[in-house]
């Protein structure tokens, strides 16, 4: 159905797009190589449709410069994953519903140092135990 000629200008356009994107990728932020690390983790966490944490040496305000000039420079094939990543940093529970559960939850069990002192458990260790 496709002609010969519009399938080849198809595939090179195609191979064009994806050789760019990759230098682009690589090569976003040449000047400043810790942004381009941070870049180039920030791709693999939304790869793997996860939120990237904002690094310790940066400030709130730096990180979310960072972040809108890292979401400026992406691709339109991992531009489509922001929405998702967005979504799943949302908590599935508001925390006024899950506030009442957990507090039920916590009086169902007993910590470790709440057991009882009369099931004392001998502490020496087992190669000791078979010495003595």
């Amino acid at each position: 159905l496709i002609h010969d000629k519009d399938r080849k200008r198809l595939t090179a356009s195609a191979s064009r797009s994806s050789m760019n994107s990759e230098d682009l990728l690589k090569n976003a932020f040449e000047e400043e190589p810790m942004k381009q690390a941070r870049f180039k983790q920030y791709v693999h966490y939304l790869k793997r449709g996860l939120s990237f944490p904002r690094p310790l040496d940066l400030t709130t305000l730096e990180w979310e410069q960072e972040l809108s000039d890292f979401q400026n420079i992406l691709p339109p094939e991992l531009r489509s994953l922001l929405p998702e990543v967005r979504m799943r940093q949302k908590p599935l529970v508001r925390i006024d519903i899950a506030a009442p559960i957990a507090d039920v939850l916590k009086s169902k069990f007993t910590s470790s140092s709440g057991a009882s002192s009369s099931s004392k458990v001998s502490t020496t260790p087992l190669l000791l135990r078979f010495a003595l």
